[in-house]
């Protein structure tokens, strides 16, 4: 019976970004007769896909030893709302370039070693010699990092924790609005008593931000108003 399997709805667009990610070898070394791509040249593909997706991409590099030995080691991390994945790749240092500098090993060397992450992040051909190498032979991850950042999962999305404001915390409550701290009643007044589009626009942007200290204090000062101002008009008939 064949087996078929089907994305999750977490790492979708991670799969789709996969698929779209292809960078030709468009650039030529006359020198040693071979074609290769840059780092741009990836990053150039990835950021409109990235963009489309609402996702990003994180790239650091450390610096790492191996039999004492010098390598750039580049992480390039994948997130997007629903999933998070990562690959490493490692480059050593090579000593035997004598017309660079110390930095230009070193910057040469991660330079290679961010392609490689996100090459096998993505899946990009390894294609040939790289003029960003700096022996020709990089050194790819150990099994054990590159089995672990195959197996990532996707993670789930943190839900922000939001205090519960007391009434009195609320009536003090402090808000940056015009480049000027104010109280969050003088913006409520302008917005809805006095019909102004900016705070109107600012409130509203505020409030449909999930992720925001400052959208959740107000989408509990909304109620709150609604309530304080039924029960004036609550006590105004009644004094009638």
């Amino acid at each position: 019976m064949e087996k078929t399997t089907q994305a999750t709805s977490g790492d979708r667009n991670f799969i789709a970004i996969q698929q779209a990610m292809s960078v030709p070898l468009d650039k030529n070394n006359e020198f040693g007769h071979f074609n290769y791509r840059t780092l741009d040249d990836i990053l150039l593909r990835l950021k409109p896909l990235l963009n489309k997706h609402q996702a990003y991409v994180k790239l650091d590099t450390a610096v790492v030893f191996h039999n004492s030995l010098p390598y750039q080691q580049a992480t390039a991390e994948y997130h997007d709302d629903n999933f998070e994945i990562a690959a490493v790749y490692e480059v050593r240092e090579d000593e035997a370039k004598k017309k660079m500098d110390a930095p230009q090993v070193s910057g040469s060397a991660a330079s290679y070693a961010k392609k490689g992450a996100l090459a096998n992040l993505f899946l990009i051909d390894d294609g040939s010699s790289d003029p960003d190498s700096t022996s020709g032979k990089p050194v790819k991850p150990t099994q054990p990092r590159t089995k672990q950042a195959k197996n990532a999962k996707p993670l789930p999305k943190p839900k922000p924790k939001f205090k519960k404001y007391t009434p009195a915390e609320m009536l003090k409550a402090q808000v940056t609005y015009g480049g000027k701290k104010t109280n969050i009643w003088n913006v409520y007044t302008k917005a809805f008593k006095e019909k102004d589009v900016a705070a109107q626009t600012w409130w509203k942007e505020n409030h449909n931000n999930p992720d925001s200290a400052l959208g959740n204090l107000i989408r509990q000062y909304g109620p709150f108003m609604k309530e304080k101002e039924a029960e004036k008009a609550k006590e105004a008939q009644q004094s009638k």
